[in-house]
């Protein structure tokens, strides 16, 4: 019984707070973004197109804050980067890549700020750069830029 109540609570907060799709608009009338709003906050995913109708980013949102994966893409439709937000911060390591698909950088982070390595690649895939970080301090440099401070 308790089960059936709770089953109904929920719907009915649920149906309380309706999704409200909301698009966005080039001057020439072309799609800018697509996003659904709850209580005027974005909530779930936000696509972002260029003028042409490409695919420019996938954005997550929770309760209006940026929150799960996005995505860029180059104009080629190529992933360009991965990112990883919880509550509106950057956490984990960030992925930019080529548009010939080798990865340019990867980089980690924590609360939004540089924590762990950096390491840059040229567009054949040889390490370029690589540092450590700790709260968006440099802490080393184990290749490359050897006159950082």
């Amino acid at each position: 019984m308790s089960r059936l109540i709770f089953s109904i609570f929920i719907i009915l907060f649920v149906s309380c707070h309706p999704k409200k799709e909301t698009n966005k608009y080039y001057p020439n009338g072309a799609l800018r973004s697509k996003y659904y709003l709850i209580d005027e906050k974005i909530e779930g995913e936000m696509l972002d197109y260029s003028q042409n109708g490409k695919l420019v980013s996938k954005k997550m949102f929770s309760n209006g804050i940026q929150d799960g994966k996005t995505e860029y893409y180059y104009e080629s439709g190529k992933l360009m980067e991965v990112q990883y937000y919880t509550k509106g911060e950057r956490y984990l390591s960030d992925t930019l890549w080529f548009e010939n698909g080798k990865i340019k950088d990867i980089i980690q982070f924590n609360h939004g700020k540089f924590n762990g390595s950096f390491t840059s690649y040229d567009s054949i895939g040889n390490i370029v750069f690589n540092a450590e970080f700790r709260n968006d301090s440099l802490i080393k440099v184990i290749k490359g830029l050897k006159d950082i401070k």
